[in-house]
């Protein structure tokens, strides 16, 4: 027994146990603001966190120039057809792909240029190549969307069932 005749105490001391609960505390802050600072003030959510992990980040698509419609760029989109005749024929009348000179369409029912240009922008995946017979790659060879206008100009002076309603630069 001790002086006082109790005997010693066992278990944590209170001085363990607070620095317990202190760092429990801390943990619980920290956590707290980072969740704070990097969800709330950076705007991160998980998927966009992988993504920046992985380095794959977030691409911000370019602006979409549609280009006026003149006999120049008329012009340059039969020029520019070259790259889409091994596929859809050079007089338009589909050869592994459809034809483009007829008024069937696979993809949408009204053949407007504005459904036309985002058709060629994304091209035919392997789930539409099957109505569709062949896949087509993004931009169809085409190197911007300037030049995809180009091409949809042409096709419509050269198919008639073509709605023109494209936006026209002012």
């Amino acid at each position: 027994m001790s002086e006082a005749g109790h005997s010693p105490k066992k278990g944590p001391s209170k001085h363990g146990l607070a620095w317990l609960y202190f760092l429990f505390g801390l943990v619980f802050v920290a956590g707290g603001m980072y969740a704070i600072f990097y969800h709330g003030f950076l705007g991160q959510n998980n998927q966009n966190a992988y993504r920046q992990s992985t380095g794959q980040g977030i691409i911000i698509p370019p602006l979409d120039i549609i280009p006026p419609r003149n006999a120049q760029s008329i012009a340059n989109g039969e020029a520019l057809y070259k790259t889409c005749a091994a596929c859809h024929g050079p007089n338009l009348e589909g050869i592994s792909c459809p034809s483009l000179k007829d008024d069937e369409w696979l993809h949408f029912k009204e053949p407007k240029e504005t459904a036309l240009a985002k058709l060629i922008n994304r091209g035919v995946g392997a789930s539409e190549a099957i109505k569709a017979k062949s896949v087509m790659p993004p931009r169809g060879g085409l190197e911007n969307s300037t030049q995809v206008w180009e091409v949809v100009y042409y096709l419509s002076t050269r198919n008639p069932n073509i709605i023109k309603d494209a936006p026209q630069p002012k």
